[in-house]
């Protein structure tokens, strides 16, 4: 199976993917993505490592737009590489169009840019701390 770790943690359903990603294992990180995102109180965001991916169904792009805009999901950032991109050109120009779609070249770099999206920051205020002034404003 091309799919070989799915696993949500701290926010980042993470996913990590080698050979061939067809439409079938398409579909069943799409649903167990929307799934973690249903079952969770709090926004997650998506990390799929897909360095390792020989060829990329085009199917990928028409099943993004539902899911991005599921309830819980935060955004999803994808990490290719240059051997990759190369031979996955156009497919990742239809992902490259979809918004809330963010491409990285390291997982380094993912977590990075997710724990950016999941935690924004307000003139220097993180999103947490603006909620907890205001509503301790409020009383």
């Amino acid at each position: 199976m091309p799919i070989h770790k799915m696993q949500l943690e701290d926010r980042v359903f993470f996913a990590r993917s080698v050979g061939y990603f067809d439409n079938v294992d398409v579909r069943m990180w799409a649903k167990a993505f929307k799934k973690y995102a249903g079952d969770v109180e709090f926004t997650i965001i998506g990390v799929i490592d897909l360095r390792e991916v020989d060829r990329l169904c085009a199917t990928i792009s028409k099943f993004l737009p539902e899911l991005l805009q599921a309830n819980g999901v935060a955004g999803l950032v994808v990490i290719v590489g240059d051997v990759m991109a190369s031979r996955n050109a156009r497919v990742l120009d239809k992902l490259n169009q979809l918004e809330r779609v963010t491409f990285v070249q390291s997982q380094d770099e993912a977590l990075s840019v997710s724990s950016r999206l999941l935690n924004p920051t307000f003139g220097g205020w993180s999103a947490e701390s603006v909620h907890c002034s205001v509503a301790v404003a409020a009383i």
